[in-house]
């Protein structure tokens, strides 16, 4: 969706509940697609994976998407995260 087709407002609702994409990225043609995404303190892996495959997820709902969600282990990296953080 292309600014002011309604993405604006979509990733305002999603940073509202405690998601915010920062990235997807294609690896081939054919996929994989790999995103990363942040969310606020407190929301478990369990409520993450709801949402990403839900109606407001990447996939709204569809089953378009097979969703496999991993926590990125900052300890790899000095604690650093890939991207600023955008829930501090």
């Amino acid at each position: 969706m292309s600014p002011g087709g309604g993405w604006d407002d979509a990733v305002a609702a999603n940073k509202e509940k405690g998601f915010f994409n920062h990235s997807a990225n294609a690896v081939t043609k054919n996929g994989p697609v790999y995103c990363f995404w942040e969310v606020k303190e407190g929301i478990s892996a369990e409520d993450f994976q709801e949402f990403i495959d839900g109606p407001s997820g990447p996939g709204f709902g569809q089953d378009a998407l097979m969703n496999i969600c991993k926590p990125i282990d900052t300890s790899l990296m000095n604690g650093q995260t890939p991207y600023p953080p955008v829930f501090s």
